[in-house]
């Protein structure tokens, strides 16, 4: 039987095929940060959008440091053949467990963590390091998902009810979904 991380990775896959080929690689990742700074109609050359789109890029593994480590999880992959690299959707769930989910609080700090703070930063307009609920919004309407949803999502991240949120709320509350703690909505369509 699947895991709840398991079917949240598979939707997080689905998000990145956007071609619907069956297969992601690095300009997939690169892709969806590009589609998320659009959204939010940030200057793709702004600093935070380009710490936002590196750091997406850079979540999609070297295949090169994890074929022969923990076991050949590319199925066969060469180190030579890294530069154009796909994966499928079995391969990524394999991948994202032991680099994610299988290594807890410390996988997910290396691995999701980074791209959660830049995408935070994107969201905070006024720069005082808390995002307002229609920043908030913002970020949802860029990955699909109604203002109802972040309405919901804002109000159960704002752990303390101040009416902004922390980059940490944001950072624990995409953690505690994709290790099954939670079901507050953290994926678009």
């Amino acid at each position: 039987m699947e895991t709840v991380q398991e079917q949240r990775l598979r939707q997080r896959f689905t998000l990145y095929d956007k071609d619907g080929d069956g297969k992601i690689g690095a300009a997939d990742f690169q892709g969806e940060a590009n589609r998320i700074v659009q959204g939010l109609g940030v200057s793709p050359s702004s600093p935070q959008a380009t710490a936002l789109v590196n750091t997406y890029t850079a979540m999609f593994p070297d295949p090169a440091k994890v074929i022969g480590g923990a076991g050949d999880l590319l199925g066969g992959v060469t180190k030579a053949a890294t530069a154009a690299v796909t994966v499928d959707v079995s391969q990524f769930v394999s991948l994202i467990n032991t680099l994610m989910i299988s290594a807890g609080e410390a996988g997910f700090n290396a691995f999701l963590a980074p791209t959660i703070n830049a995408i935070a930063k994107v969201l905070d307009t006024d720069g005082d390091g808390m995002v307002k609920a229609p920043e908030y919004r913002s970020w949802y309407g860029a990955i699909g998902l109604s203002g109802d949803v972040a309405d919901a999502a804002f109000n159960a991240v704002d752990t303390d009810g101040d009416g902004a949120v922390s980059v940490q709320e944001i950072v624990n509350a995409v953690r505690d979904f994709h290790f099954g703690k939670s079901n507050v909505a953290m994926l678009g369509q």
